[in-house]
């Protein structure tokens, strides 16, 4: 364990410092000169613990140096990683007076690989290795989603984003684990307000993280603008507002061709984990078109009402003034593609006018020139 030391600046006598071992301790320590003490209290915080975490642990104090210490076994009491854990001392004097120790704050980081960092634009990308294009890589997918996000939710320009790269998705996992948590479909708990995705092959890992960056970051910057009721959000919306434009996929474009589409009424409710390819393409094909067609600010009205609890009909009628199969039907109007003969007439329309135009004058041209010959 490394100890994190914090040393009052007005108060050279007074030492505070914590250390972990990643899953299965926590430490902290505190050795002060001070006045008689009776008793010690460690203050505990974080974003995790439904209440302040109290404890009076056992301490010495001789010849007036105070040593208190105390171990939080993570195995007992476990901590999701990443979290910022805040944590300060009281102390109470034998005549009744308390000594507060500044509050100090720490991020439990997995600590089980050497992470790489880079940061700009507040947004901060961890992995593990040695290839530092895959930082750079992610970094820039973390901001265009943001971007992306911004209008829709009414983001800061910089708003905070973590993220961690890791190098397995079984190390992910064990990791998470160690904490009670777990890693499904690509997404963590948005709760521990950091991203953690994987790059498993160095070769594909920019086109890699392209497919898991957005919805990752996506969630998290929900749940911060709707909190738990990210829960009450329809799947066709969490994974099409990730999505970086509209065009339709070739999976789309088949199940259009096909009348194969999945009703997005399904959509409102659950997310099909063995059509996942295409639910995402018409998750961000939709939202995608109701931007298009509504503008960014609406959509976020959308998402504020459903986050409220409401059904995909009556926050559409409510928002937009319509119904959800009709929008639906609209949607699909506009992106199924033309026949052949109208495909024809919209590539040709400019030469049809002329042609139309140029049969509409003929027989006035010939009236004209049978008139002159006649008189």
């Amino acid at each position: 364990m490394i100890f994190l030391p914090f040393l009052l600046a007005a108060q050279t006598d007074v030492q505070s410092e914590a250390a972990y071992a990643y899953g299965q301790m926590m430490q902290f320590r505190l050795t002060a000169v001070t006045p008689p003490i009776t008793q010690v209290t460690l203050h505990l915080q974080t974003s995790t613990f439904p209440a302040e975490y109290i404890v009076q642990p056992r301490f010495t104090q001789i010849d007036g140096r105070l040593a208190a210490q105390h171990d939080l076994d993570l195995t007992q009491i476990p901590l999701p990683p990443f979290t910022a854990v805040t944590y300060w001392w009281t102390l109470t004097t034998a005549d009744g007076a308390h000594i507060e120790i500044p509050a100090q704050r720490f991020v439990y980081q997995d600590d089980r690989f050497v992470w790489q960092g880079v940061t700009g634009d507040n947004i901060t990308i961890f992995w593990a290795g040695g290839d530092e294009a895959l930082g750079a890589a992610a970094h820039d997918i973390v901001r265009q989603t943001r971007e992306q996000l911004q209008s829709v939710l009414g983001l800061a320009a910089d708003e905070p984003v973590t993220v961690y790269v890791y190098p397995s998705s079984a190390s992910l996992r064990s990791g998470l684990r160690l904490a009670g948590l777990d890693w499904q479909d690509g997404l963590a708990d948005p709760r521990l307000d950091v991203v953690l995705v994987t790059a498993v092959n160095q070769r594909t890992a920019a086109s890699d993280l392209a497919q898991s960056l957005p919805p990752a970051v996506a969630r998290l910057l929900l749940y911060r603008s709707v909190g738990d009721n990210l829960a009450n959000l329809p799947p066709w919306l969490v994974w099409g507002l990730a999505g970086e434009d509209g065009e339709v996929s070739p999976v789309l474009a088949a199940a259009v061709r096909n009348q194969t589409t999945i009703p997005l009424t399904e959509l409102c409710q659950t997310f099909p984990d063995d059509q996942k390819e295409l639910t995402v393409a018409q998750s961000v094909s939709f939202v995608a078109y109701l931007q298009e067609q509504f503008g960014a600010e609406k959509v976020g009205e959308l998402t504020a009402v459903l986050a409220e609890g409401a059904g995909c009909d009556t926050a559409v009628r409510q928002v937009l003034d319509t119904s959800f199969n009709d929008l639906e039907s609209a949607w699909l109007q506009a992106i199924r593609p033309p026949t052949p003969l109208r495909l024809f007439f919209s590539q040709n329309a400019l030469w049809l006018s002329l042609l139309l135009i140029s049969f509409a004058l003929f027989p006035i041209l010939v009236w004209r020139i049978m008139t002159r010959r006649s008189n």
